[in-house]
């Protein structure tokens, strides 16, 4: 069953070079937030719970990296992926971090794995 649910879908091309997902659940924490001065006890308001998508990808060809390039540096990312907490296959717009690939090794036909986070432009997605 989880292998059913190790791809994602990304601006519509389905990606199988996962080599590892991790679902993170990312607190966003509004400006009155933080520990008070008397005693130290936590206090704020939760904004919401944002998920962020690690993923990491192993090209194995020109195509795939470059496939991968181009939707990593598109300024959002519509992703298919699967959603632990509901237990289903979720649909959710994302921005990326930036990332780094080696040249030298691209060039020989040699591809690093690429780790990638994706985090959602609207929270509890």
């Amino acid at each position: 069953m989880i292998s059913d649910n190790f791809t994602v879908e990304i601006n519509d091309i389905e990606f199988n070079i996962l080599t590892d997902l991790s679902v993170l659940y990312e607190k966003l924490w509004s400006e009155d937030t933080g520990r008070t001065y008397k005693d130290g006890e936590f206090m704020g308001t939760l904004i919401g719970i944002f998920p962020k998508l690690e993923i990491e990808f192993a090209p194995k060809t020109s195509e795939e990296l470059s496939n991968l390039i181009r939707v990593c540096n598109s300024p959002r990312q519509t992703i298919k992926w699967y959603n632990p907490l509901t237990k289903e296959k979720a649909t959710s717009v994302f921005y990326s971090n930036s990332f780094g690939v080696s040249l030298r090794k691209a060039l020989a036909g040699n591809y690093d794995r690429i780790k990638v986070n994706f985090i959602s432009t609207k929270r509890g997605a």
